[in-house]
């Protein structure tokens, strides 16, 4: 192995590694009190059909609870299917038997049984059950590292559930086909197909499987190395799912905010969340996952230095890998052997790991497999573009047909045909003035509002500047003229020096409140540095008061923005927070920027009372007007998440970067 190959290695290596997860569709499961009655049915003397369906039956529900028990089931329903040619029969046992499979661990005999069940369910044209094998075929060939077969069999699915117009299993396949593009760190596209995914959940209101996606989009931001936005994300999907409704989602996101404390130093924490994960992976006996995050825990314990400990816990992990195929997390674990070797001072097995490691990541990703990723997308979308031609000729030649009778028809009808447009005319030309006057209406409505809260914007600083300088400036100057007005000519030396040094410490605090009110007015700082350094300059003011603590980090932000941008940005931020301090009860904000290609997006999150987001809309006061606004001005978009009776309340603001938008440092 060349030093270039391993200082490469080393450049991608993250302590933990996060899989995308791949999903099926769900199925419900028989309860406990069916199975007994399943167990009389499939050995009873009932027709062959109904004992299929029994012993089908019972390998599903047996996937979690005995894997070789569904096995044994499993293997009955398909013997007993093909014997008395039951071909539905035949297509359902072989799909759940490959589960059983799969769960055990063997891939390889899991996609041959899907692979059957495709086949016989193409024979009865039966094209959601060939889509929904499809996505466990391309499943099982992610685990096995195959992404070029795992994308051809997620596109299959992909393709058929839009047919077919089913947006439960369109949005399973894009998470899934964003798992393999995320695998071969072609970050764009993941994250295209996860917000398309991510989209339809949201329309369907389908939390638990939004929290799924959501996990896998912290996934990419933090391989990205935007932790603090990837942590967000885990914590975004936790709250969306009710505690143990998913423990294999839970475990995921348990799993993911293990390793953001970790690399942060926070051990303690870091464990705790690690042994839920595996707590909750054992409990539904998910013995791919529990492999990555016993991997994980051993981790943990080598930055602990803990050695022994880590290397026993790695080691079984490695077993468990090597067990089930699973060329992934073999890959991981190598890696952190190699490492924890190389800091004990065992060179030689050290070596041994890396040499290892290095063999399964280069038979995983290489080039020829990610011109094949693309390739087969391309054919994906040129097959979709050709269906919706063959669909539109046909829909051609039917109308060709309708034309021509609809051509007999208008010659009697002529004359009537001719009013009866004339009549639509009129009518549709008075629907658009209508129409056309209520949008001006609107749209005057809306400018008036605008208007109305500007003004007020406008007189509230007025106010608040003239009562600056009546209080503040006011009394001091009239202090300074009393102090003048002591000085005669009969006024000895001391007293003059003594009136001199009073006036000079007014003036001092003159100069300190006008420059309170400068700032008030427009931050020097925001002018001559930039908005990160404005917003800093805040929080030092607000934390010198010792009663909240405000935090401000950027991450990639450009140094300088527009002043339209920066000036309104500003305002909003200083306006949220002062809202925060005044109403929240909160002891800490933190407030984060984090610029990407097109957009830049702030989060303000604080720990104080939560409350109901629609009260805005409906708030007499101008804070919230001037705050949306502002956001309006600059096309960006903002999104509130709270809620009363709950600690914490997060602001998310979205702004669109353009080239004219960013202001060039030279």
């Amino acid at each position: 192995m060349t030093l270039t190959l391993k200082k490469r290695a080393l450049q991608r290596f993250m302590p933990f590694w996060f899989a995308p997860t791949v999903l099926f569709l769900a199925m419900s499961l028989p309860g406990f009190a069916q199975i007994d009655s399943l167990k009389k049915v499939a050995a009873s003397d009932a027709a062959d059909t109904s004992r299929v369906k029994a012993l089908d039956d019972l390998c599903y529900s047996y996937l979690s609870i005995s894997p070789d028990s569904s096995v044994i089931f499993g293997e009955q329903a398909v013997a007993l299917a093909d014997k008395i040619h039951f071909q539905k029969g035949a297509a359902q046992s072989r799909s759940d038997l490959g589960l059983a499979y799969y769960y055990k661990g063997d891939l390889n005999k899991a996609i041959e049984l899907w692979e059957g069940a495709s086949a016989i369910r193409t024979h009865l044209n039966d094209k959601s059950g060939v889509a929904s094998v499809s996505m466990k075929i391309g499943a099982a060939w992610f685990k096995l590292g195959n992404y070029e077969q795992s994308l051809a069999s997620q596109m299959k699915a992909l393709n058929l559930y839009e047919q077919l117009k089913l947006d439960f299993g369109i949005a399973l396949s894009l998470n899934n086909v964003a798992a393999v593009f995320e695998m071969q760190k072609q970050y764009s596209k993941a994250r295209e197909y996860y917000f398309k995914a991510a989209g339809i959940h949201t329309k369907n209101k389908d939390s638990v499987q939004l929290a799924q996606v959501l996990i896998n989009i912290g996934n990419i931001h933090y391989r990205e190395n935007h932790f603090d936005s990837a942590a967000w994300y885990w914590k975004k999907a936790l709250r969306k799912m009710p505690p143990g409704s998913v423990p294999q989602y839970e475990s995921i996101a348990y799993n993911n905010l293990a390793e953001h404390l970790t690399v942060t130093g926070k051990y303690d924490s870091a464990l705790l969340m690690i042994n839920r994960a595996i707590a909750l992976r054992k409990a539904t006996q998910d013995y791919q996952g529990l492999t990555s995050s016993m991997s994980n825990l051993g981790r943990i314990y080598a930055l602990q230095k803990k050695y022994a400990l880590a290397e026993k816990t790695y080691l079984a992990a490695l077993d468990s890998a090597q067990a089930k195929n699973l060329k992934i997390e073999e890959s991981k674990i190598r890696l952190n052997l190699y490492q924890l070797f190389e800091t004990t001072g065992d060179f030689k097995k050290a070596l041994s790991n890396y040499v290892q490691y290095a063999t399964i990541e280069d038979s995983l990703s290489n080039e020829r497999s990610r011109k094949n990723l693309d390739e087969l997308l391309v054919t994906y979308e040129t097959d979709k573009k050709e269906q919706q031609i063959a669909v539109q000729h046909a829909e051609l030649a039917s109308q060709k047909i309708l034309l021509g009778r609809t051509y007999l028809i208008i010659g009697g009808l002529a004359i009537i045909l001719g009013l009866l447009v004339v009549i639509f005319l009129l009518a549709r030309s008075r629907f658009k003035r209508k129409q056309q006057l209520a949008e001006n209406e609107k749209q005057l409505a809306v400018r008036e509002a605008f208007i109305d809260a500007t003004i007020r914007s406008q007189e509230n600083e007025r106010k608040r500047f003239a009562q600056d300088l009546h209080d503040g400036m006011g009394q001091l100057i009239s202090s300074l003229r009393l102090m003048v007005s002591q000085l005669d000519k009969n006024s000895s030396v001391e007293e003059k020096l003594l009136i001199a040094e009073r006036s000079e410490k007014v003036l001092n605090d003159m100069h300190t409140e006008i420059r309170s009110i400068a700032f008030n007015l427009m931050p020097q700082t925001l002018i001559q540095h930039g908005l990160i350094p404005a917003l800093q300059e805040m929080a030092l003011r607000i934390n010198q008061t010792g009663k909240i603590v405000v935090s401000v980090t950027g991450y990639d932000v450009p140094a300088r923005l527009n002043e339209v941008h920066e000036i309104s940005l500003y305002r909003i931020i200083q306006e949220w927070v002062n809202n925060v301090i005044k109403y929240a009860q909160a002891t800490k904000i933190e407030v984060q920027l984090v610029g990407h290609e097109e957009e830049i997006s702030i989060t303000v999150e604080d720990n104080g009372n939560g409350f109901d987001p629609v009260k805005l809309e409906h708030s007499d006061g101008n804070g919230w007007k001037n705050i949306r606004s502002r956001v309006n001005l600059v096309k960006g978009e903002i999104e509130i998440d709270s809620a009363p009776q709950h600690k914490g309340t997060s602001l998310i603001i979205r702004v669109p970067v353009t080239v004219e938008s960013v202001v060039s440092v030279k």
